[in-house]
């Protein structure tokens, strides 16, 4: 998962922004891979900063770019992942997290 893959999902998120509705799981995306992507964002101290860190979540969950992007934007939906203030990535929102 690359920079790239991370500013199309916020940008997809922030355009939709103004839509509130109730976000049920993508289609292709089962709550297993949610939670496969979590545990990883977990392990990876709840950052993704970097092109590294996005192999890293890449590597640990298998999945592809597409279906990251996918994920990451319905966790952004859902107030689970939210942007870096100082520079480009995301961050897992958890109490797991610090």
């Amino acid at each position: 998962m690359n920079m790239k893959t991370l500013k199309t999902a916020i940008a997809l998120f922030v355009f939709g922004a103004g839509m509130a509705q109730a976000v049920e799981l993508p289609s292709g995306v089962t709550q297993d891979d949610v939670d496969s992507f979590i545990q990883a964002m977990l392990d990876n101290s709840c950052l993704v900063a970097t092109d590294a860190d996005g192999d890293t979540i890449e590597t640990a969950t298998g999945f592809d770019e597409e279906k990251l992007e996918i994920i990451v934007g319905y966790l952004i939906e859902q107030g689970q992942v939210t942007g870096i203030e100082a520079g480009e990535g995301i961050r897992l929102v958890n109490e797991a997290c610090e």
